[in-house]
């Protein structure tokens, strides 16, 4: 099977169709995953619904998600959309997010001694940052004249705005000052971009400094931004915006871990 024929027909479709270029990336790669594990495959319209069924069965939930997304589409693509009518996404999990208190967020943020690690992980917080976001953030999107971070293409693709943290001010610029980024904020030691691997390690790294066992993910930083906010009484309308939710059902799963809603629970004797 012609891995790259396919993967480039599916690239150039979602381009057409104005798909931002990390769900381009993460669709392609599923697709080029899937055809690699029915390599002895000639054709994709050879594979029975079967056979996607059973494949299916050998990745996880979250990852069986972004695969059926993105083989529906493929598969629509080539003139065969039936063969995901009776393929379901799987049940989503009713985790609650892992929140960081505001004291867990301090102790990070100081023992996060390295300037470039500390600007990675501040900004990530005080903004609402999505792993991508930080990633893709230029020089030219922090707008200090107005305290705005403008976010471009994010999920969705759509674009938003972010109020700039005081506190982060002061540091951004002397990052900006020592490092003289070029583009984006934070470069990689030898490509123009900062890795998610590296920024994932980062946090860990923060985290076991500070003694904190929670199971804590960069997402974690945003989620605790979120939550933060709305214990300070921020709406959960102006969040949704913040955090550029779509749906305002994601933000209201914060009120469920809120510490400030929890509280005033109290059993009275």
């Amino acid at each position: 099977m012609n891995n790259l024929k396919y993967v480039s027909l599916l690239k150039d479709e979602m381009s057409l169709k104005n798909y931002s270029k990390n769900s381009i990336k993460s669709y392609c790669g599923c697709i080029s995953v899937f055809f690699n594990f029915f390599v002895k495959k000639d054709m994709p319209e050879h594979i029975s619904v079967e056979e996607i069924k059973k494949y299916l069965l050998t990745i996880s939930p979250s990852y069986r998600k972004q695969m059926i997304g993105s083989l529906s589409i493929f598969y629509k693509l080539i003139g065969q959309p039936k063969k995901f009518d009776h393929i379901e996404y799987p049940r989503k999990e009713n985790h609650f997010p892992i929140i960081l208190s505001k004291d867990e967020i301090k102790k990070i943020l100081k023992n996060t001694v390295n300037l470039k690690h500390k600007i990675i992980l501040s900004t990530i917080y005080f903004h609402g940052l999505r792993i991508s976001e930080l990633i893709n953030l230029k020089i030219t999107d922090i707008d200090f004249s107005r305290n705005l971070l403008i976010i471009q293409q994010s999920k969705g693709n759509k674009d938003r705005v972010v109020p700039i943290n005081k506190d982060w001010i002061i540091v951004v610029n002397r990052y900006i000052s020592i490092y003289k980024p070029i583009e984006f904020l934070i470069n990689g030691q030898l490509s123009p971009q900062y890795s998610a691997t590296s920024i994932r390690n980062i946090l860990n790294n923060s985290c076991k400094i500070s003694g904190i066992n929670k199971s804590i993910k960069i997402h974690s930083l945003r989620h605790s931004y979120a939550t933060h906010l709305l214990e300070q009484g921020v709406s959960l309308r102006y969040i949704q915006n913040l955090l550029g939710h779509e749906n305002s059902r994601t933000t209201e799963r914060y009120t469920h871990v809120s510490n400030i809603h929890l509280q005033n629970i109290q059993i009275q004797l």
